[in-house]
């Protein structure tokens, strides 16, 4: 397997971003990189997965699902509501279409 360089792929938050006290900021330029930050992860997780298709989606999927801490999932758009996501069914949420805002809401969920 290659590892890829996927623009905007973050744990956490895509910065800048005022974050609540006690919530995190984790850059991840490559998925083994966020793989590794995801695994460290001592507790809830928010992950923007605006960028991440195909392969890298499935393979990000398999790392969230083995995984002891909640994962929320936030995309930027909305969704059509019809295309499935390995990484969405993985995750303990999923919240899409607010934007930047969506990792605010997903910080409150958890």
């Amino acid at each position: 397997m290659t590892t890829r360089t996927v623009t905007g792929l973050s744990a956490f938050v895509p910065a800048p971003l005022d974050l609540p006290e006690g919530a995190g900021y984790q850059p991840a330029l490559d998925l083994d990189a966020l793989a590794g930050i995801l695994r460290a992860a001592p507790g809830p997780v928010v992950l923007w997965s605006e960028g991440i298709e195909g392969d890298d989606l499935r393979r990000l999927a398999e790392t969230v699902s083995g995984l002891a801490v909640d994962v929320i999932e936030v995309h930027p758009r909305g969704s059509d509501g019809l295309a499935a996501s390995p990484l969405s069914a993985a995750c303990r949420g999923v919240i899409s279409g607010f934007g930047a805002n969506g990792i605010l809401r997903a910080l409150e969920a958890l």
